[in-house]
């Protein structure tokens, strides 16, 4: 007949109290360390789709984006515009290159503040930026006005540098429409070309919907 050993049971209880413990704790730093691995790819996977300058979307990532939309998107309604900062080489040349990246900082931050959180705003050049506004459904003259007011807002943003210039914009407008990058992107990229050549500080509004 076997007897319980209360010596031996008054070692087996603390025994298990311990493992439960080292248990918790080995299983608690396992879940800190894969949380710590997923905030570093996290934070990977942004600065890889930042521009390090600016803070918005870099050139890959703003493309990408964009792109997607339009991929996903059945009958898309929205406005693509392209900007270029006038003479941004003679501004380097006039106060010198570290003013120059403020300039762009504080256009990266304009162009964040005008838009919407679900737009999207990148850097695609040295001194070039594109935005899609999603889900544009208002008339060309409300683009007209947007594009009026961002080029009186970048002026003011220069004069603060002591800068008289501005940008040029390229602008293509689709509504109920299903199109690709590729073609939207050299569509928005000759109208920016049709507005330096008008003189700067232009904007022209190339309206696809007008070719039906």
């Amino acid at each position: 007949m076997l007897m319980n050993n209360p010596y031996t049971d008054k070692i087996n209880i603390p025994t298990s109290i311990v493992s439960l413990i080292l248990s918790f704790l080995a299983g608690h730093i396992r879940l800190k360390s894969q949380a710590e691995d997923y905030n570093v790819r996290m934070q990977y996977r942004y600065l890889s789709m930042t521009d390090s300058l600016t803070g918005i979307l870099n050139k890959k990532a703003c493309e990408d984006a964009i792109r997607e939309y339009l991929d996903t998107t059945a009958n898309c309604y929205g406005a693509l515009l392209f900007l270029d900062l006038d003479n941004f080489k003679n501004v380097n040349d006039y106060i010198g290159h570290t003013a120059g990246d403020q300039i762009l900082e504080e256009t990266g931050k304009l162009l964040v503040e005008s838009f919407r959180s679900t737009d999207i705003v990148g850097r695609v050049g040295g001194d070039e930026f594109m935005i899609l506004i999603k889900d544009f459904h208002d008339s060309e003259a409300v683009l007209k006005r947007k594009c009026t007011m961002l080029q009186y807002d970048m002026c003011q943003t220069m004069l603060r540098f002591s800068v008289e210039s501005s940008c040029s914009i390229g602008v293509v407008l689709f509504q109920n429409t299903n199109i690709e990058f590729q073609d939207i992107y050299k569509m928005a990229d000759t109208s920016l070309h049709r507005a330096k050549r008008s003189g700067k500080n232009q904007y022209v509004i190339y309206n696809i919907n007008e070719e039906k």
